[in-house]
């Protein structure tokens, strides 16, 4: 895995610690290390048992584009971005 990637992975997994922590959303991260694959789903409001999550991303290191990883992250600034505004 290129350093690039690494980094950006690490600012990904951060911002999602940071939006569960101020509670901005829900933000589950899961990544499968045997398919080398994250998954995202973001819970705007928090999660709930019978609600499907708002936002689904997934990103393939192996067949996907880096814009793909790109896109979680931008996610992620969209949600915090949003907070800092309602603050």
């Amino acid at each position: 895995m290129k350093a690039e990637i690494k980094e950006q992975l690490c600012r990904v997994f951060s911002k999602a610690l940071r939006a569960n922590e101020e509670q901005v959303a829900t933000v589950f991260l899961r990544y499968s290390g045997h398919v080398n694959k994250i998954d995202m789903d973001i819970h705007n409001g928090g999660w709930l048992l019978s609600k499907d999550p708002d936002i689904r991303k997934s990103y393939d290191f192996k067949y996907d584009s880096p814009e793909k990883l790109n896109e979680l992250e931008q996610e992620l600034d969209k949600l915090l971005i949003r907070e800092e505004k309602a603050i």
